[in-house]
């Protein structure tokens, strides 16, 4: 599969609150707007030839860009739940970004929110779980807190319960308003994972000597949640691939209707469904016969010559005269 650099493009200017009269060009006066280049993710490297050393911290750190292949690599290195985690909020993000094309189905959306309410209803249990009296005592009055001045603050949270105020306010459980704005959704999902994140924007330098921008994620949950957001404009992005015995699972598209990480992984799938037909079970029962016909021959061919052996050897031989 080819390999791709991952990198930060963005199109949207820096000031959200520009208007059309800050972009026309004035007599004595000429406004722009300011763009964000052509970012490369880095990843730290222990290589023996890095592509090149992030000048920042003491000493410079060895890097690499990242590109697809990390993808699955990144994805392999975390625990279960943060990867069940990773795979609800990369299905979110490919039905929001398929939700315009034509072989979309209308359920794909649905079933990836309910997907991940599934997960989000799971981290909520592993969080309660050895806590103490009084941390819940806690949550309940900052569910109050939260329920009494969510006017003053614009919010609108949707519910009356102070638990489930409390669990939005953590990012355990949706807001209303989310559920009817996808991108919101969206935004709120990923941004629950990058809150506490540690990537750099630093200037590093290749090993030709050029000086130029990067972004620095020593974090794997990091950097693929990075990669999710970079991608989210994009048509393609994050996966996950729907062969069931594959390992990567996460995987980055090269193109938007890819649905699998290899074509191996596609044709074995395509094989698979394909079996569970009508006219494939029937061609797998004459399969199966055809087999169990040929061994059932071997064997008797194998006992009859094991038999004219046995005959040959009982034979007393004659001595001669």
């Amino acid at each position: 599969m080819r390999t791709n650099t991952v990198t930060a493009r963005s199109t949207d200017p820096l000031f959200a609150n520009a208007t059309a009269a800050d972009r026309t060009e004035k007599a004595g006066n000429t406004s722009r707007p300011v763009f964000i280049s052509t970012i490369p993710v880095l990843i730290p490297t222990r290589e023996a030839k890095p592509q090149g050393y992030a000048l920042c911290g003491l000493r410079p750190t060895p890097v690499r860009v990242m590109t697809d292949r990390d993808v699955g690599a990144l994805y392999l290195g975390l625990e279960k739940t943060p990867r069940d985690e990773l795979i609800a909020v990369a299905n979110l993000a490919k039905a929001y970004r398929d939700r315009n094309r034509e072989s979309a189905r209308k359920t794909d959306w649905k079933m990836a929110v309910r997907n991940y309410k599934l997960s989000l209803a799971f981290q909520r249990k592993l969080h309660e779980s050895g806590r103490r009296r009084e941390d819940n005592q806690a949550e309940l009055e900052l569910g109050r807190w939260l329920i009494a001045n969510q006017e003053n603050a614009g919010i609108d949270l949707g519910t009356k319960s102070p638990k489930k105020a409390a669990s939005i306010y953590s990012g355990y459980a949706l807001p209303q308003n989310s559920q009817r704005d996808p991108l919101s959704m969206l935004g709120r999902a990923i941004h629950r994972h990058l809150q506490f994140a540690i990537a750099n924007l630093v200037l590093w330098r290749r090993m030709d000597g050029e000086p130029q921008l990067g972004l620095l994620c020593r974090q794997r949950e990091e950097a693929l949640y990075i990669l999710a957001l970079l991608r989210l404009p994009e048509p393609k992005g994050l996966a996950v691939c729907l062969y069931p015995r594959c390992k990567q699972v996460v995987f980055e598209q090269s193109r938007p209707d890819q649905d699998y990480c290899s074509p191996a992984h596609r044709e074995a799938d395509r094989v698979a469904r394909w079996r569970m037909t009508p006219k494939g079970r029937r061609a797998m029962k004459r399969d199966s016969k055809r087999r169990k016909q040929r061994v059932d021959r071997a064997r008797k061919s194998k006992n009859t010559r094991r038999s004219k052996k046995s005959k040959r050897a009982t034979i007393p031989r004659v001595p001669p005269v």
